[in-house]
């Protein structure tokens, strides 16, 4: 369960930095020069879904545990990947050298914003059936 929530939680790093990206592009619509950006985490969140299907254990390091309530806990280091911004430098679409066209950023950060959306409900089930379970279990 911990590994499908790091995945989520991966997955909503990830479409932050694209949020950020896409309205960064839509704040300097109208600067010349400026050359759109992008954030392409999705390539990188399939490579770690499929390290997670792999069982590849030796992505995680197990925290030493002081005391035997306490509750055991894992690092991914995938989760600290920094997501790769691409610059699209070699279009254009005006006379002022800027390329942000923006009805297609409007477009991709709607489509972004669904996507964000239902990671949020994805983990938020996750966490209300882990309630669910802690509280059955105390009955």
């Amino acid at each position: 369960m911990n590994s499908i929530i790091n995945i989520l939680e991966f997955g909503l790093d990830g479409s932050y930095a694209r949020h950020k990206a896409l309205t960064n592009n839509i704040a300097n619509v109208s600067t010349p020069n400026y050359k759109r950006e992008d954030v392409n985490f999705i390539d990188v969140l399939n490579d770690n879904i499929s390290k997670f299907k792999n069982n590849n254990s030796s992505n995680s390091t197990t925290l030493k545990s002081t005391n035997p309530n306490h509750i055991s806990a894992s690092i991914n280091p995938s989760n600290r990947v920094r997501f790769k911004t691409t610059n699209y430098t070699n279009t254009t679409y005006r006379n002022d050298q800027n390329n942000v066209d923006i009805d297609s950023e409007m477009a991709k950060l709607a489509k972004n914003n669904l996507y964000y959306n239902t990671l949020t409900r994805r983990i938020s089930g996750k966490f209300s059936m882990l309630k669910e379970v802690i509280q059955k279990g105390s009955e």
